[in-house]
């Protein structure tokens, strides 16, 4: 019981951390950044180098990473993301895995720091820097010079608890309006892939990051999270009391893998909750019969002789704001079809199908029997995930 109220205080200072972070942001976004100085330093985040200390020394200024050998090689332009997702995974499944996080349930992304510039590249390798200018001073700190950086950009609540609607508001691209900048994203750090002209990847994490820690990236919309060494069991309960996803377990001997799903980063979730690839809709009713009730899911299958398949899952039909409904209509309302993408989905009157182009974020109590959703909720549009990457997260019959 100890380790777990001891868990609980982590996450709820966190928290705590996060609250005075984001009103302090809001209040400055287009200021001089002396508001988010003070919730640094309210907060007891290590003070970061301003831009005015100049680049030209930077490097020497800190401890230096650099070693001989043949992994100094040229820095990347472009790096794919470890994995499409971290496989999802029960704690009996774990074996010896030491380092562990939590879900910030954002989305991720690299960053690129050179020349006091800050270059932020979304999962589908496109470029985000002008979706989180917040984010931007990052590039002027000199202990961030030189590096590429993978993390995630997350979105806070009132009482500091990631809101995964909030960063889907803010890679909304069809306009400023949409971009609701009241809602302030933080950069949280957990991987240095690139630095001092040394390409990281092939270094195990521990010593990634052994070097990312030492470099003391915090500030006020950037951080790097502390990890635990707890009972794993004990430390999800806790991440469930705080309302938070759940975990991320890391083994710490394993490389940078960029684009491929593996044994080696690994999440606990607390609660039954994928992405699934959206093939149609059906209009609503009552109040809602002039707009979308509810959407068509389906997921990349490859069962033996059936070849790559959208095997569908079902439907869901709450969830939705209004301003959802509006913008999923309008979304895909060039994507139309005459028939069915998915496999297996039984006739249903009045659906009006769409080319598979689409990815939303769903939470749900269980598998049917029938492989079918159940209480399915709708959480956000997914517009960072490639919808080829859509498989299912639980295997059949667990």
């Amino acid at each position: 019981m100890g380790i777990l109220l001891a868990v609980a205080d982590y996450f709820a200072n966190l928290c705590a951390t996060h609250t005075v972070i984001r009103e302090a942001c809001q209040r400055d976004l287009s200021g001089d950044g002396s508001e988010l100085d003070q919730a640094s330093g309210k907060t007891g985040l290590a003070a970061s180098t301003r831009a005015d200390h100049g680049h030209s020394g930077a490097r020497s200024q800190r401890k230096s990473h650099v070693r001989n050998g043949s992994d100094t090689r040229p820095r990347p332009r472009h790096a794919h993301v470890f994995g499409s997702e971290y496989r999802r995974c029960a704690v009996g499944e774990l074996g010896q895995i030491n380092e562990v996080g939590r879900i910030w349930d954002g989305v991720r992304a690299i960053s690129f720091c050179e020349d006091g510039e800050l270059r932020l590249q979304g999962r589908r390798l496109n470029d985000i820097t002008g979706l989180f200018p917040e984010i931007g001073p990052l590039g002027r700190q000199a202990a961030a010079e030189g590096t590429v950086l993978d993390g995630e950009m997350v979105a806070f609540d009132e009482d500091g608890i990631p809101s995964f609607q909030r960063i889907q508001k803010r890679l909304r691209q069809d306009g400023e309006r949409l971009r609701n900048r009241s809602y302030v994203a933080t950069f949280i750090i957990f991987d240095l892939l690139y630095a001092d002209g040394v390409d990281m990847r092939d270094r195990p994490y521990s010593e990634r990051r052994e070097q990312l820690e030492a470099r003391g990236l915090n500030g006020p919309t950037w951080q790097t999270p502390d990890y635990l060494e707890v009972d794993i069991a004990s430390t999800l309960e806790a991440t469930a009391e705080q309302g938070l996803e759940g975990l991320v377990v890391k083994r710490l001997s394993s490389p940078y893998r960029g684009g491929s799903r593996n044994h080696d980063w690994l999440k606990l979730k607390n609660r039954n909750r994928q992405e699934f690839v959206v093939g149609g809709w059906l209009p609503g009713r009552g109040s809602r019969r002039d707009t979308i009730g509810s959407l068509l899911l389906g997921y990349w299958d490859n069962r033996p002789g059936r070849g790559e398949h959208l095997r569908y899952a079902g439907r869901v039909g709450s969830g939705f704001s209004q301003g959802d409904l509006e913008a999923i209509a309008d979304d895909l309302s060039g994507f139309g079809r005459e028939d069915s993408p998915f496999e297996g989905m039984p006739q249903t009157a009045g659906a009006h199908f769409v080319n598979p182009l689409r990815v939303v974020e769903v939470e749900f109590s269980e598998w049917t029997h029938d492989q079918r959703l159940r209480h399915p909720v709708f959480i956000g549009m997914r517009r960072d995930k490639d919808p080829g990457d859509v498989r299912r997260e639980v295997p059949e019959g667990r």
